[in-house]
């Protein structure tokens, strides 16, 4: 559960497991309101699924990143690579995240477009956004979470991912999601 002060916990209107969510609107309210993780939290291997219903799920393909000073790899099956990124802050709005950012020299022009923005909702549980960048803003694409990787199948039935509270309803105006 995120961190909280005892003035800016939000009012938690139900629970809920992050594997079954594929409702936009319940994701951005999650990703809106847990904090920005800190740069040194990314060391090591994080599984990936992909939540939104429209994008892929390679999951079923081992997809997972490896993190290390700074910089990372994706990886499919044992150890294929593709899509380099360096790890870094980014304000958007006034919003801090950490961005992976693939614009790094090994990428090709395609892949240099990618941008995803992480939020920690959990320790070791990460909900992100798949961006592309057009006409230098990024554009949302969908939503992924991350969780630490262990030697194995994908942490589907990890209890810390099952009943995330979800903050209520708040005006679209108030919601600090700059994809949107």
């Amino acid at each position: 559960m995120p961190k909280y002060t005892n003035s800016s916990k939000p009012k938690v209107s139900e629970a809920l497991n992050l594997f079954d969510i594929r409702d936009n609107y319940t994701l951005r309210r999650v990703f809106s309101t847990s904090p920005c993780p800190t740069l040194h939290e990314f060391h090591g291997e994080y599984k990936i699924k992909m939540l939104s219903w429209y994008l892929p799920d390679f999951s079923r393909w081992n997809h997972r990143k490896r993190i290390a000073d700074g910089k990372g790899i994706n990886i499919f099956w044992d150890d294929t690579t593709w899509g380099a990124f360096s790890v870094e802050y980014e304000t958007i709005s006034g919003v801090k995240y950490v961005a992976f950012k693939y614009s790094v020299r090994q990428n090709n022009f395609i892949l240099r477009g990618i941008r995803d923005f992480v939020r920690r909702v959990t320790d070791g549980i990460y909900l992100g956004t798949f961006n592309y960048n057009i006409a230098g803003k990024p554009r949302f694409l969908g939503y992924f979470l991350m969780t630490r990787a262990n030697r194995g199948r994908f942490i589907g039935k990890d209890k810390k991912c099952q009943n995330i509270p979800v903050p209520e309803r708040k005006s679209p105006d108030r919601m600090h999601c700059p994809m949107f």
